[in-house]
């Protein structure tokens, strides 16, 4: 398994960006404290997860309608 650095500013810059409380984030990821907290590093896979999972807005093709009004 490969772990990515990522520092603890990056992720709590994420979880605002998206508007995400910190209860909805560590149901969906239970080691996210322990990222923040910067005593594990999570795996390629859960930062991929985890930055689709946090997107402010969803694309697109999973809506099937435009990010803009039109």
């Amino acid at each position: 398994m490969n772990r990515v650095t990522i520092s603890q500013g990056m992720l709590r810059w994420a979880c605002e960006r998206a508007g995400q409380s910190a209860d909805s984030i560590v149901r969906r990821f239970p080691k996210f404290e322990q990222w923040e907290r910067g005593e594990k590093q999570p795996t390629l896979k859960q930062l991929e997860d985890f930055a689709r999972g946090r997107s402010p807005t969803a694309p697109k093709r999973l809506t099937g309608r435009s990010q803009r009004a039109a």
